[in-house]
């Protein structure tokens, strides 16, 4: 029988370490499940949770209270939302092609974009930039592209499959640390900078969740959870605690793991 909090302990204790932290965490223990089948988690810079569940956003403090929780079922089920910045709140409607922008309150900010009416018909990923600016891989043209917020073209990559010779078909896009990154299970992990110049492919193949931390890279992957440093150009890897994990998110003092129908959160 695995021991659960012992292998978490683990993993905040490598995570620690690779921060260059003063004192690896202990004593993680349980503090809550919450009984939720959700498609997706993320996690904001103050520590709070968010889950999607079809056509719901959840909203949850570190301790695990639901703070908010906003159903927009007239958009269909939603893709993704990017939390990174929390009073703007990207949502990702890929079914119907669409952008709503919600507050902190996960209510919506403005009006919804119809990425097919600005001449993207194709989007399969999309995620915020500084600025109040935003990313989006047009699958058409094998490239991303950012917008500001008036929705003016500023920045393209150019044809991404042309520029490293790889066929790709990415699961993930998010922007972090003056970088851009694009997670494609095949390549690996692509990096751009703010401007889409491409800068370079880490080959970090099979990825099933990614998340980017103080320069180095935390996922799950088929052999289980790691880290790569891109200071050290070091990976890492241990095996998941069990077997139908989804997802960990690393938040401060916090490990939140997705389950098929929970979501745990441990802390020190």
């Amino acid at each position: 029988m695995y021991n659960l909090p012992l292998v978490a302990i683990n993993c905040l204790v490598f995570w620690s370490l690779s921060l260059q932290a003063q004192t690896p965490f202990e004593n993680l223990k349980l503090i809550k499940t919450i009984d939720l089948k959700s498609q997706n988690i993320t996690t904001d810079k103050l520590g709070n949770l968010y889950a999607v569940a079809n056509e719901e956003i959840f909203k949850f403090d570190a301790q695990g209270t639901l703070l908010q929780k906003n159903s927009l079922k007239s958009f269909g089920n939603l893709f993704s939302i990017d939390v990174s910045n929390p009073m703007k709140i990207l949502a990702f409607y890929k079914d119907y092609n669409k952008i709503l922008f919600l507050d902190n309150m996960l209510a919506p900010s403005a009006s919804s974009i119809d990425l097919s009416a600005i001449g993207f018909d194709q989007v399969t990923l999309t995620c915020s930039s500084h600025d109040n600016g935003m990313w989006v891989f047009n699958s058409l043209n094998f490239e991303i592209v950012r917008m500001e917020p008036t929705l003016k073209i500023s920045h393209q990559s150019g044809n991404i499959a042309q520029l490293t010779g790889h066929a790709i078909k990415p699961t993930a896009l998010f922007e972090t640390n003056n970088k851009v990154y694009l997670c494609d299970t095949t390549a690996g992990v692509l990096i751009f900078d703010v401007f889409g110049t491409y800068i370079k492919t880490i080959p970090l193949k099979s990825i099933i969740d990614l998340q980017v931390e103080n320069n180095s890279l935390y996922f799950i992957d088929n052999k289980g959870f790691g880290s790569f440093s891109m200071d050290l150009l070091q990976e890492n890897e241990m095996p998941l605690p069990q077997n139908d994990i989804k997802q960990i998110r690393l938040q401060k003092n916090r490990v939140f793991m997705r389950l098929p129908d929970k979501i745990d959160i441990y802390a020190n």
